[in-house]
Formats: structure tokens, sequence, C-alpha cells
């Protein structure tokens, strides 16, 4: 039970820290092209 709440834990992490990077990759490429135009 411990495991899976640990596996449970780490792919929660994970999935944040994939969406917050692909987030802030896409945020810098908006400011990129705006102050490129």
């Amino acid at each position: 039970m411990t495991i899976k709440l640990q596996y449970d834990d780490a792919l929660m992490i994970s999935i944040v820290l994939t969406v917050t990077l692909i987030f802030f990759m896409y945020y810098q490429l908006v400011i990129l092209n705006k102050e490129i135009i």
C-alpha cells in the first residue's frame, strides 16, 4: 500500500513538473515571438 502511494505521488509530481515545463517553454516561445514581431 505504501509503495502504491509513493508511486502515485511520484507520478503526480512527474506530471506536474512536465506540465509546468511545457507551459514555461510555451510562455518563452510566445514572448520571443512578440519580441521578434
